[in-house]
């Protein structure tokens, strides 16, 4: 004779631990329960990870990355800002630690499975958002940079080593800024909040600039967040990235 078909019901009761712990009735499958104890555990300690490796990544664009580029300057002595010297700080100083970092993080961490990995794949569709973020971009500066009187439209030409330096530079930004920070902390808040904090981080690290322009920096970059959401690649915002400071460098001073 058969036995009947007999229900369980599964409860997970909050533990001081800030785990669970599961219950399942008429009896405890203890099998069961140290499985999903350990999901849940592990998906705390995935969090907790992306938290500290992204603060660990931001706080990396201010040191040891100024001390790196202090002790080179030192070292080869202060050269004008002008020529091959345009193009070296782009290239191996001003957030070149931070994204090898962040690399070597993201790597890491796709391994485990705590964060997807980088979109970095390229397409005619891809590009062409990036034309169009760039083109927007450009607008939009043009008119925030007329109305809040900074600088004027004028012909400055195209600069070939200051190009070339944010041929480097602009990816590392892009891939420390839309690429680790936005898909970690997305993974942790949301896409939006993300967005949000990545931008601010991105906008006020350009110390270098008023406040203004610091909070134009802000704006567009939430443009670029939603491009790589929408495109699922870096590229997409490197392109846009690229598009502003050449045309926008050209033609204001």
């Amino acid at each position: 004779m058969s036995q009947p078909e007999q229900k369980f019901r599964l409860t997970l009761v909050p533990h001081p631990s800030g785990l669970f712990r599961c219950n399942l009735y008429p009896y405890e499958d203890q099998k069961t329960c140290l499985a999903l104890t350990w999901d849940f555990c592990m998906q705390r300690t995935d969090r907790i990870l992306l938290a500290l490796s992204a603060a660990l990544v931001y706080l990396s664009t201010f040191h040891p990355s100024d001390w790196v580029r202090n002790a080179a300057q030192s070292l080869v002595g202060m050269k004008p800002y002008e020529g091959i010297w345009i193009f070296i700080p782009h290239l191996l100083f001003y957030c070149t630690m931070t994204a090898a970092l962040a690399a070597v993080l993201w790597t890491i961490l796709a391994k485990s499975g705590a964060m997807s990995r980088p979109g970095l794949h390229v397409s005619r569709p891809i590009m062409a958002w990036a034309l169009l973020g760039g083109a927007a971009s450009i607008v939009i500066s043009l008119i925030f940079l007329s109305i809040v009187g900074i600088g004027e439209l004028t012909w400055v030409g195209f600069d070939g080593w200051k190009i070339a330096g944010n041929l480097f530079s602009n990816f590392f930004e892009e891939f420390i800024f839309r690429g680790f920070l936005l898909t970690a902390l997305t993974a942790l808040v949301g896409f939006w909040p993300a967005a949000i904090l990545s931008s601010l981080a991105f906008g006020f690290g350009h110390e270098q600039y008023p406040l203004s322009l610091q909070l134009l920096i802000v704006c567009v970059s939430l443009g670029w967040c939603w491009i790589v959401r929408r495109t699922g690649s870096i590229w997409a915002a490197w392109g846009a990235h690229m598009m502003v400071d050449i045309v926008i460098d050209a033609i204001w001073r």
